[in-house]
């Protein structure tokens, strides 16, 4: 991934050369290096003079960059030379509204964040170097001041407080967790399992998985620490390596010790400069005091943007394989990293781990677990919370919500889905519906502006973009899925077009060659089922209830 983004940067596009060249610096086919690199938009391997690419993500798209992309297509294709246009995910701060980037020969990568899609005349001097978008974007970065509490009985994470150095961090008793696990295994292993603590995303006890772990012969056992992103739009792990640093790594070496695993990688996404600094502080220092004898802990770098199942996606990009391969293999169990079981867990909740084993079993056990949520979209002003995982997540956005009615909450990004207001009450951590795959710290508020249907028509996109495109159904469905549905905003669709929709969704969940397949759907599914009279009224009256949608008659 490190050579697929160097070329990128040079030149502006991925050329032939470079693809010959870093299969053979990796001993593998020039056709694997392309097929990992068409996993992503960020490698685009068409030669443009010059090539705008425009934000696509879930944000983005609800700030209008889809109606931006379509507009700028007509208006600077071939403008002075040969200009593309085109879609990306995982651009840095994809979250910023909107994240538009200008790349070509002879002119450095330039982002653009809160790009207004109305001025098209100063985006053409900004291509041709006579302007810079100066216009400030209501840019979210995550402080702690930012951080909030949603209820009164919360865990309190070590997160909350951002660590300055192991030797402070020793003085407020770090470390003691880690020194009780190496002297009494068992009575570690039970605490932990008292404590019913579960990764967020797997939804799993990690007790179990660690037990799961320590069965496996001792040479194959394998902790992966996924460090996430600090865009907390895709989610708040990345935020608790970034600022608990020292209680993260504490708490992998406890599971290193639990598990009997003499090896730990942490996961970390390329962009995120400052996290890969203070981990790395962080690791020089327990070596240096000899914390890492019993395991192991080195730091790869890959993307953050994974467009498949996290865990799946993380092993395949550090194998070097393609995704679709990968999912197939993994599709009822976790996937094995180097010829070794892996337990994947998330740096938010190796952190709570330290705290746990030092004597907060009972406390956390009675809250029912916690988990830091990313909330944002339609809110005065987006939040990080802790919030208990029995909580209602209605009653948690409620509380930010300053001026509209809520139409929707969307949980768990592109396998979780939107949700009406009478299903408000679902607790945080449960997952709403059977079938639904969502698992994550990410709520997005949808307020009466929302059109469902051309929100469903963009999580068909995105299903499509996160689909490998190893079996046919992936990888033509979701496409077909999503011209449907545009055509029900355009006025063009009728009942016929709907049950089309779902006949292509069922087909796809009845014949995938993964689960993931099955899963990248689940967002327009459960659209169409919470919110069917919505979509009833585009095709039966022509109407558009958000009043977004130019319908014909």
């Amino acid at each position: 991934m490190e050579q697929l983004y160097t070329a990128v940067t040079e030149r502006g596009y991925l050329d032939e050369d470079s693809v010959r060249n870093i299969g053979a610096s990796l001993l593998m086919p020039p056709a694997w290096v392309y097929g990992r690199a068409s996993q992503f938009q960020e490698f685009p391997v068409q030669k443009a003079d010059l090539l705008v690419r425009i934000c696509a993500g879930p944000c983005c798209a609800m700030r209008g960059s889809m109606e931006l992309i379509e507009s700028l297509r007509g208006e600077l294709d071939g403008f002075r030379g040969v200009v593309r246009v085109e879609e990306a995910y995982g651009l840095p701060y994809w979250h910023l509204p909107i994240a538009l980037e200008i790349a070509g020969r002879a002119r450095r990568k330039k982002l653009f964040h809160g790009f207004q899609g109305e001025n098209i005349t100063i985006l053409k001097k900004m291509i041709l170097g006579e302007a810079t978008h100066e216009q400030p974007a209501p840019v979210f970065q995550f402080r702690l001041k930012d951080f909030g509490v949603a209820g009164g009985k919360n865990f309190s994470l070590t997160s909350l407080q951002e660590e300055t150095g192991l030797r402070n961090y020793m003085k407020k008793g770090g470390m003691t967790a880690l020194q009780q696990v190496q002297a009494e295994e068992k009575k570690g292993r039970r605490v932990l399992e008292q404590s019913a603590l579960k990764d967020f995303h797997a939804d799993i006890l990690l007790a179990q998985q660690v037990e799961r772990l320590a069965e496996v012969p001792g040479d194959r056992r394998l902790i992966i620490a996924d460090a996430g992103s600090r865009e907390v739009e895709n989610g708040v792990s990345g935020m608790a390596a970034d600022y608990a640093p020292y209680a993260v790594l504490e708490g992998l070496l406890c599971l290193g010790a639990l598990a009997g695993a003499d090896e730990a990688v942490i996961y970390l996404p390329w962009q995120d400069i400052k996290t890969q600094k203070v981990l790395e502080a962080a690791l020089f220092d327990f070596a240096k005091k000899g914390f890492m004898q019993r395991t192991a802990v080195r730091v790869f770098k890959g993307p953050a943007f994974i467009p498949c199942r996290r865990d799946i996606g993380i092993a395949a990009v550090m194998e070097g394989e393609m995704m679709g391969e990968k999912a197939a293999e993994a599709r009822f169990d976790p996937p094995r990293v180097w010829g070794r079981e892996a337990l994947f867990v998330s740096a938010e909740t190796l952190s709570k781990i330290p705290v746990i084993i030092g004597g907060g079993a009972a406390s956390y056990k009675k809250v029912g677990g916690t988990a830091l949520l990313s909330l944002t979209r339609d809110l005065a002003r987006p939040r990080v919370l802790e919030a208990d995982l029995g909580q209602p997540v209605g009653d948690i956005a409620a509380r930010y919500v300053r001026s509209k009615k809520m139409k929707a909450l969307h949980l768990h990004g592109s396998s979780g889905g939107p949700l009406p207001p009478a299903r408000f009450g679902m607790s945080l951590g449960r997952k709403p519906s059977p079938g639904f795959g969502g698992s994550g710290a990410q709520v997005l508020v949808m307020n009466g502006e929302n059109c469902m249907v051309r929100w469903a028509a963009y999580l068909a996109h995105l299903s499509a973009e996160c689909c490998c495109g190893g079996c046919i159904p992936g990888r033509n469905a979701p496409g077909t899925i999503e011209k449907l549905l545009r055509q029900v905003t355009e006025g063009k669709g009728n009942a016929g077009t709907l049950r089309q929709v779902s006949s292509l969704i069922e087909l796809v969940r009845d014949t995938a060659l993964c689960g993931q397949a099955e899963m990248t759907l689940n967002p327009v599914s459960l659209a169409m089922e919470y919110f069917q009279a919505e979509f009833e009224a585009h095709v039966e009256e022509r109407h558009c209830p958000a009043g977004k949608c130019a319908l014909g008659t």
